[in-house]
């Protein structure tokens, strides 16, 4: 319904109305849909998770940063320690992690 008195084309089916009484079977059937899945979830994870939990080492922004460092350099060693065996002296950061702009070795 527009209220500048502007016309639509629009369908209007007798199949397509709905009762009251068919409108709330329908929101029923889809609570008990919603409610099936959420208990097999639940069942998946154990009592008491709900699957949106943020792991203990990255709950806060220091640890996720600790996590990232030790990441990072590891994957740094793993990178000079191949690049050792094939002989190559220097290898960058970029080649490492795939970042712009690496954190510097602390070594």
């Amino acid at each position: 319904m527009a209220l500048d008195g502007t016309k639509v084309a629009a369908n209007a089916s007798k199949s397509a109305n709905r009762s009251l009484k068919t409108l709330r079977e329908m929101a029923a059937e889809a609570v008990a849909a919603h409610a099936a899945a959420d208990a097999a979830e639940d069942a998946g994870r154990g009592p008491g998770r709900a699957g949106d939990d943020v792991p203990a080492g990255l709950a806060s922004p220091r640890s996720r940063a600790a996590a990232r460092e030790r990441r990072d350099r590891l994957a740094r060693l793993v990178a000079e320690m191949e690049a050792e065996e094939k002989g190559v002296s220097e290898i960058r950061c970029e080649e490492v992690i795939g970042q712009r702009q690496c954190p510097r070795s602390r070594g």
